[in-house]
């Protein structure tokens, strides 16, 4: 299938600099100053990360009292798990896909979690530890591999994830919310209490579509449906871990309406054009507008993959 295995590690910038939409004036990270500016409107700014370097070490969640807490995946989705774990993919990706609409097991420390993981489909034996040349199309070469390195170092930081490109794994830490506090904090705003928003790259929809293509696949075979919907969302599994931690180290609550917004806006230039390939098959849902910058906009690869058949999508 499409997803690859091979990816750049996930870094932050640690600079701020300036960007106006259309809603509202905005600070964001880039690599260029170090100040907080909001224009227009001093309610609303977003934190633009780009996922592309070196990546920042995760932490414990101390939110989280038992690491032992049920994962609470039902048994049909167990060769799902594997063939998703086997291929790259983070256990909290995993999770997403066996459809586990919980909380709790996301916000379990990102080692502890990985561990209760392979305790769970240990019982039907082993599997292989990420490949780098490994792909998820490659479904018999990952059920084939049953050799495992369970002695990982604990410090060492994880692959990659194939799926959220490092969100769910290293940009959801303790650290990560101290970064975003500090950029509130220094925009000198007072708030009650806030909203939270996300802004994701239009090219993870793309790799989401081909691991359920995979997972569909492996479904059948058990005679079961997978159904898109039933997937959680990257955008809620992100916030169900984050939000207590934002809203703990503000000390104030998130809300759905506020009049004041925290947004995180997430990039990842090294696979961008793993939307381009839409255009073959899909000329009419990319149009060229004015007020867009590209024609890959996160609306217009929902259309795409909408009408693009499973059979077009995997050649």
């Amino acid at each position: 299938m499409f997803v690859p295995y091979i990816l750049p590690p996930v870094h932050v910038t640690r600079t701020v600099r300036s960007v106006c939409p259309a809603r509202a004036g905005v600070a964001g990270l880039c690599a260029a100053h170090t100040c907080v500016r909001a224009e227009h409107c001093p309610s609303t700014w977003v934190l633009l990360v780009d996922i592309a370097g070196p990546c920042i070490s995760s932490s414990s969640w101390e939110f989280v009292r038992k690491s032992h807490e049920m994962l609470l995946i039902e048994e049909k989705y167990k060769s799902i798990a594997k063939l998703l774990l086997s291929s790259g993919t983070c256990p909290r990706c995993v999770l997403r896909f066996c459809c586990v609409g919980s909380s709790a097991p996301y916000r379990l420390p990102y080692k502890n979690l990985a561990d209760e993981l392979q305790k769970f489909l240990s019982n039907d034996g082993d599997i292989a530890p990420p490949s780098k040349k490994v792909r998820l199309g490659d479904s018999e070469e990952c059920r084939s591999e049953t050799e495992i390195t369970r002695d990982t170092d604990v410090n060492e930081a994880p692959q990659t994830c194939n799926l959220c490109l490092g969100i769910l794994q290293h940009l959801c830490s303790t650290e990560f919310v101290k970064q975003i506090f500090h950029k509130v904090q220094s925009a000198g705003y007072e708030f009650q209490d806030f909203v939270f928003s996300v802004s994701l790259p239009p090219q993870l929809l793309v790799r989401e579509h081909s691991a359920w293509l995979q997972a569909q696949e492996e479904m059948r075979r058990q005679d079961r449906l997978l159904e898109k919907a039933d997937i959680i969302q990257l955008k809620e599994a992100y916030k169900w871990i984050i939000h207590p931690m934002i809203s703990e180290e503000l000390g104030v609550q998130a809300v759905s309406k506020s009049l004041f917004e925290v947004g995180v806006v997430f990039c990842h230039q090294d696979t961008d054009e793993d939307c381009h390939f839409l255009v073959t098959v899909c000329k009419d849902c990319f149009k060229p507008t004015k007020n867009k910058q590209s024609v890959f906009t996160r609306m217009a690869v929902v259309k795409a993959l909408d009408k693009i058949t499973d059979d077009d999508f995997v050649t």
